[in-house]
């Protein structure tokens, strides 16, 4: 691959002594150019390899031919890479493996490599491998090992005649600990390799999914990432490398398709890499490459993006292209919404107005007064469950929405004369997991009634594999209690969830289940007292779901009214339970189990001040810290990573009456963690006598203090 070298022209005013600067071929040198060069050791040698043997088949003229990879496991633990090039004769072996940044690949774009180090690359995972190089009929043996001093050697070991066809052999021995890691890494690289190598073993490569694709790029489905790990890429020469949007933060344009799982194929040369090949050198060279590719996708997105939809084989699926389009597309699919408001289906509208609903069809009905109205032609509802809530939802509906984030839609039609809804919530139910499992909680449920099935599918313009039946899911069996006592009813209060308010009601009060006192509309404390602000129920419930407790909303709460609970009849039979006496019995193990667990990193909570968090914070950006002073910082790290829970087991605590709080169970020692601070402050004395910071500080001022106090650190360990 060619590098772009900017020529220096240089007017010397008079003739000077000069001398030019040289490497000297020292072991800290060689250490550098191979073991130092990379962070991710297992799959830069992957890489660097495969790609190698990547380019010596396009030298061959064998670009669609796989070269082969052997997998270390337990029982052969080496990693091995044969390809079908033209292989190196003995001289080119003994010079092109002995030179560093020597290279035969500088002057073309047909190559990856260009600096003449990857071949030297497995000496940054071990200290000797071998190279067999097949070459017209002869095949000779190299042992590339480190001689007593740490130089790297290159010995011939072996020449004989061959038939085998040409090219070359590396391999070296893997540590058994590290078989997974092969596996994992090797995983990761070859998944942009346009041809896969063949392998001895078993090895998931993933297959990416395009929503939408172009000549040079595709948008690929997000899987498993999270949304703030989504980041384009760089594919080139094999090799994707992540696109870096702060180096374009002037430019929205380019900042919104960087912010996408965006593919962009560059040809080899367009873009200029570090020596490691990790990343991307964002010279202007490469800037303006990436720029103008970016550029380059907008514009092919309002060519071929409408005559995308066209291919989908039905209206529906164009609309799900396009509601996954959106949801791929983050910030990318706002600048298309500028230029594509009006994206069609072979002629036909994706959807009912611009903010990607669809409607249900309207019918004309007669009101009460006798006159015509109109109203929605089918019944729908949608049933679905947020991510904090155990019960599933169900709301009435007048139209789909292709806006919902992460949730794909499942189509239910209604074909029975009762039932349909609680099979629909209780299948939802089993397909989207609990509460706390987020990964499977991705569907909404769309349950349409009162139409003909091909009425429906021609609105939906859907087909039939698109519905799933109400029929065809499983019934749902209730149990029934029976109960023998008198009733009374009574009007009471019960909880709706899903408006966050106490609703009139009218019960049996022979039934019982589980209350809160309330007056006035808001729940009376343990103490007497009206709650106040603690007169929502989610608020609990939320404070019990992050201690990782279950809870149950299908269970109803009930609000009775202060006088009611004076009633010698209420309660004759025990059939009520008081919410709080519930919640203690229920989740004080939990509580009790969660302070057990490490009690004494909560004395954080007690003893932390501004100024020793920002201590503990900067001192967690250091390596090599002392061990007394990593023990200090990996405290408050774990404290700071489980604050929530101490939050909501402290308010747990007072609310229901176990305690005035958190920290009436922390037995702290100010002795103890004073003598760790002072460790600190031992070992950095300036840290006593600098101002950490200061709430004049602007953002910029407080980066600079912060840089030079690292600095500072920094030197005090290396000296040490």
């Amino acid at each position: 691959m060619k590098l772009q070298n900017e020529v220096n022209s240089v007017v010397r005013s008079d003739d000077f002594e000069q001398s030019n600067y040289t490497i000297e071929a020292s072991a800290k040198a060689f250490s550098i150019l191979s073991d130092g060069l990379y962070s991710n050791k297992i799959r830069a040698v992957i890489r660097e390899l495969s790609t190698n043997a990547y380019d010596a088949h396009i030298e061959a003229g064998k670009p669609k031919v796989p070269f082969n990879v052997t997998m270390p496991d337990r029982f052969n633990p080496h990693f091995a890479i044969r390809d079908f090039g033209t292989g190196l004769s003995h001289e080119d072996c003994m010079s092109l493996y002995t030179t560093y940044f020597g290279s035969t690949k500088t002057n073309t774009n047909d190559a990856v490599g260009c600096l003449g180090l990857g071949s030297k690359s497995p000496f940054a995972y071990t200290d000797s491998f071998i190279v067999t190089s097949y070459h017209n009929g002869k095949v000779r043996v190299y042992n590339s090992f480190k001689d007593e001093h740490n130089k790297p050697v290159f010995a011939l070991m072996s020449e004989d005649d061959t038939t085998e066809a040409n090219g070359l052999h590396v391999l070296f021995s893997v540590d058994t600990d590290d078989v997974e890691e092969f596996k994992q890494e090797a995983e990761e690289v070859y998944k942009h390799f346009k041809v896969k190598p063949n392998f001895n073993s078993d090895i998931e490569i993933e297959d990416f999914d395009y929503v939408l694709t172009g000549s040079t790029w595709g948008l690929s489905t997000s899987n498993k990432q999270r949304r703030w790990d989504i980041k384009a890429k760089a594919i080139m020469g094999q090799v994707a490398y992540d696109l870096d949007v702060e180096q374009f933060s002037d430019n929205e344009t380019v900042t919104a398709v960087l912010r996408t799982n965006l593919h962009i194929h560059f040809a080899i040369g367009d873009v200029d890499i570090t020596p490691s090949r990790e990343s991307l050198s964002y010279n202007e060279y490469t800037k303006k490459a990436i720029v103008e590719a970016c550029e380059f996708v907008i514009e092919e997105m309002k060519e071929t993006l409408g005559e995308s939809f066209d291919d989908c084989p039905t209206h529906w699926d164009a609309r799900i292209k396009y509601k996954n389009f959106r949801r791929e597309g983050g910030h990318l699919s706002e600048i298309v919404k500028t230029f594509s408001d009006k994206i069609q289906w072979n002629g036909k509208d994706l959807f009912d107005d611009a903010y990607d609903r669809l409607y249900a069809p309207k019918k004309t009905v007669t009101d009460f007064n006798g006159g015509d109205m109109e109203v929605p032609k089918y019944k729908m509802r949608k049933v679905y469950r947020e991510n904090w809530k155990a019960a599933i939802s169900c709301d009435d509906i007048d139209y789909i929405r292709f806006d919902s984030g992460t949730k794909d839609i499942v189509l239910v039609l209604d074909d029975l004369k009762r039932g349909a809804i609680s099979r629909t919530k209780n299948y939802a139910k089993g397909q989207l997991g609990d509460k706390h499992d987020r990964e499977k909680n991705k569907f909404d449920y769309y349950l349409i009634s009162d139409g003909d099935k091909e009425a429906i599918m021609k609105w939906l313009g859907c087909a039939e594999e698109h519905l799933v039946l109400a029929s065809s899911l499983p019934s749902v069996t209730r149990s029934r209690s029976n109960n023998s006592g008198a009733s009374y009813r009574s009007k009471v209060c019960v909880w709706d969830y899903s408006r966050g308010y106490w609703k009139d009601t009218e019960v049996d009060m022979k039934e019982g289940g589980l209350y809160f006192e309330i007056n006035r509309y808001e729940i009376v404390g343990r103490d007497g007292n009206r709650m106040g602000d603690w007169n929502n129920i989610r608020k609990f419930n939320e404070l019990l779901v992050e201690i990782g407790c279950e809870i149950d909303e299908e269970v109803p709460i009930y609000g009775i009214k202060s006088g009611e609970l004076k009633k010698k009849k209420f309660n004759a039979d025990g059939q009520w339970t008081s919410y709080f006496e519930y919640m203690q019995s229920a989740y004080n193990d939990r509580i009790a189990e969660v302070l057990e667990w490490n009690v004494e990193h909560i004395a954080w909570r007690q003893h932390e001040n501004a100024s020793k968090e920002l201590v503990a914070n900067w001192l967690s950006e250091v390596d090599n810290l002392p061990e007394e002073i990593q023990e200090y910082v990996d405290d408050y790290k774990w404290y700071r990573s489980n604050e929530k829970l101490w939050v909501a087991m402290s308010a747990l605590k007072r609310h229901l009456g176990l305690g005035r709080g958190l920290n009436d169970d922390v037995d702290v020692d100010p002795v103890e963690w004073n003598k760790r601070e002072s460790k600190i402050t031992e070992t950095f004395p300036v840290l006593n006598y600098t101002q950490l910071h200061s709430y004049y500080d602007n953002e910029a001022e407080r980066d600079i203090r912060k840089a030079h106090i690292l600095d500072y650190i920094k030197l005090v360990l290396t000296n040490k």
